[in-house]
């Protein structure tokens, strides 16, 4: 059985993904952010809404100021686009923790007979942990999910089912 607390070369890999995922996403958020604040510093400086202004009086045919409001809503829907990411960057995140955690879980649940089990010679009872001796298939029911069904193997069908008829 695969040791499941040692992570596999796959499962690096997807780890490797998700926090390749995480920083480009804080990336483009700095980039985004370094952007703004140059474009804030600059309009400091130098006014573009005034040149946009008076460019746009001087050729109202190339309609200077509608193009500039295009870009300024093409921003915003970046901006919307960012955030959209980086929350679905986020859900997934959890999501991912979530199912971790839920397996990490169950593989403390899981039921795995190893090492040395005592058995009676004579009646084939096991001794558990407690000291009680009980049946091979309590025990073995008790300590993993196998299940039972009874039949007769063909020695003892002869030994037994011969005493049977006789009587």
């Amino acid at each position: 059985m695969p040791d499941l607390d040692r992570p596999t070369e796959t499962h690096q890999i997807r780890l490797i993904d998700i926090n390749q995922i995480k920083r480009n996403s804080h990336r483009d958020l700095l980039i985004f952010a370094f952007c703004c604040g140059l474009f804030f510093i600059g309009s400091l400086f130098y006014d573009p809404l005034e040149h946009v202004y008076y460019f746009s009086r001087d050729y109202e045919q190339f309609e200077v100021d509608e193009l500039f409001a295009t870009a300024i809503f093409a921003g915003a829907l970046m901006c919307i686009y960012a955030w959209r990411r980086n929350r679905e960057l986020h859900l997934l995140t959890e999501n991912l923790e979530r199912q971790k955690r839920e397996l990490e879980e169950a593989l403390t649940k899981v039921k795995e007979l190893e090492g040395i089990i005592p058995i009676c010679s004579f009646c084939k009872k096991i001794r558990d942990d407690q000291g009680y001796w009980r049946k091979v298939e309590e025990y073995i029911s008790t300590h993993s999910k196998a299940r039972f069904s009874h039949g007769v193997c063909p020695e003892c069908a002869e030994k037994y089912y011969e005493e049977i008829k006789k009587i």
